[in-house]
């Protein structure tokens, strides 16, 4: 059974590991140690609201698995060519597997996403497809560390593939990477601080850098990329929320024979959002809001400005 390290003063296994460390010959002990207090847990030890520390490392899961479909209204490019209504379907899958947790404040947190995007509407002069479809097939894999004294330190990558699907083709393989570190200050509020990397990618680095504060009933987060308030009334089973998010590095590959190599995407939007959980097995999520400053970029292209419009997302997670 895990130690909970923030409670843990005197834990003897992180005195023996530092003298392992000291010891050149005796590395591989640190790897057999560090192997055999790995262990699958399903109730996540260290994610308890009655013992957590840190509102970013130590809060619950609340669902496993989910499914969301988004559709921003058709809008006018403004770009001779794209034409005058075209809208965009967001369509996102994921699973997050059982977390892997061992004895000294640590947990790898693995997740299974496919993300598609079709745009409808385009004419032939966009040079695109009328209906086109983007993919992501990605993992996110990523380790939480928990520190002495509120500190605690996030590493993250998600492998996978960035591509058009109608030309998967080209250098549409990358693993982007990122890390922060978190300083909790009480178990209902911390500060976290640290950067993405997505090498190759137009926009390279994304900064991850927020202020949150989380009680059970409610969560505040100023921070960038994402901003959002929720309120969570009866229990946890209803929550209520609002929110805005800035998104910079969303980009797909076009494949070799594009002059144009690869589009990103530039959003803001801003949101309220309405969740149901259904006895804890199953979440629904309704979310509503409006995209603004919405830009399409080709690597070497023309940018094409969207008009301003709403969208409105359904979504379905939980434990099955």
């Amino acid at each position: 059974m895990p130690v909970f390290i923030p409670y843990q003063k005197k834990l003897w296994g992180w005195r023996l590991t530092e003298e392992i460390l000291m010891v050149r010959t005796l590395r591989i002990s640190v790897f057999l140690l560090f192997c055999w207090g790995m262990q699958v847990s399903g109730q996540d030890v260290y994610r308890d609201w009655n013992r957590r520390v840190c509102p970013v490392l130590d809060t619950p899961y609340r669902t496993y698995r989910g499914t969301d479909i988004t559709h921003y209204l058709g809008t006018d490019t403004g770009t001779d060519g794209w034409g005058d209504r075209v809208s965009v379907t967001d369509v996102a899958l994921w699973g997050r597997l059982p977390s892997w947790e061992n004895d000294f404040g640590g947990e790898l947190e693995v997740r299974g996403h496919l993300d598609l995007r079709l745009l409808e509407g385009l004419k032939s002069g966009s040079g695109i497809d009328r209906q086109h479809a983007f993919m992501m097939a990605r993992g996110k894999l990523a380790w939480h560390q928990r520190y002495w004294g509120g500190f605690g330190l996030q590493l993250r990558a998600q492998p996978g593939v960035y591509t058009a699907l109608s030309t998967p083709s080209g250098n549409i393989f990358s693993v982007p990477v990122g890390g922060n570190l978190v300083f909790a200050f009480t178990p209902e509020l911390a500060l976290f601080a640290g950067v993405d990397y997505y090498p190759d990618f137009a926009a390279e680095f994304d900064p991850y850098v927020g202020l949150v504060y989380s009680r059970y009933e409610m969560t505040a987060q100023m921070a960038y990329p994402e901003t959002r308030f929720t309120f969570r009334p009866y229990g946890g089973r209803f929550q209520m929320g609002t929110g805005a998010v800035f998104t910079r590095w969303l980009e797909y590959r076009l494949g070799r024979d594009d002059d144009r190599r690869r589009l990103r995407f530039r959003e803001n939007q801003f949101y309220g959002e309405l969740s149901w959980d259904t006895r804890g097995f199953t979440q629904i999520d309704l979310r509503a809001g409006y995209m603004y400053r919405r830009r399409a970029v080709f690597e070497d292209g023309p940018t094409v400005a969207f008009d301003d419009t709403p969208f409105v997302s359904l979504g379905f997670s939980g434990l099955f």
